[in-house]
């Protein structure tokens, strides 16, 4: 099954999702794993203003310069981030992280 630079399989995501239409291109294309923002829309600025208006706590923005460097790491190394950085990252593109268990025994109480 193919999968998004994102890590999603593709037919986990949901065509109206703008992060899950920049991705097909990708997926007709062959390319996996590797990816540039810009070839979903993005740029690091526009990610890390788009993370900060999520955080926003009372509807007070935190500048971007707090959140940039976390940011970049994740983009550059996301497998040295933690996971909710990740997340909110993903939030910020328009996409959604979906986890799914398979052969899941079910488990009764006794």
């Amino acid at each position: 099954m193919d999968v998004c630079p994102n890590g999603n399989q593709s037919s986990l995501m949901q065509p109206s999702s703008s992060l899950a239409s920049a991705c097909l291109p990708l997926l007709e294309s062959g390319k996996q794993g590797e990816f540039d923002l810009k070839q979903l829309g993005f740029s690091e600025y526009r990610v890390t203003k788009e993370v900060c208006q999520l955080r926003a706590q009372d509807g007070e923005v935190p500048p971007i310069t707090k959140y940039h460097s976390s940011i970049r790491q994740a983009i550059d190394k996301p497998e040295n981030v933690k996971f909710y950085i990740i997340e909110d990252i993903m939030k910020a593109m328009g996409g959604e992280i979906v986890i799914r268990w398979h052969n899941i025994e079910e488990v009764k109480a006794t």
